[in-house]
């Protein structure tokens, strides 16, 4: 698992999200703490079993509440015909 920093900001005049880098002139509004797995995996809330590709840190949200599992593609559903 790696935290990388989302940037959230305006170029030039133009709103825009900047992920794990920050442009040379943007004029930064809020840093964001993203966190993500390594390739292959998902992470997952301990408690809530949630998966999620990548988690924004936010309030009270820290690393230590998720693990890293590998990545499952979602089942199938078979559509349903009359």
């Amino acid at each position: 698992m790696q935290i990388r920093i989302t940037y959230v900001g305006t170029l030039n005049g133009v709103s825009g999200i900047w992920c794990g880098f920050k442009p040379e002139g943007a004029i930064i509004k809020e840093e964001r703490p993203v966190l993500y797995p390594d390739s292959g995996y998902e992470l997952e809330h301990i408690e809530t079993k949630e998966r999620f590709s990548a988690v924004w840190l936010k309030g009270y949200d820290v690393e230590e509440n998720y693990i890293e599992v590998p990545y499952e593609e979602p089942t199938q559903v078979e559509e349903i015909t009359d």
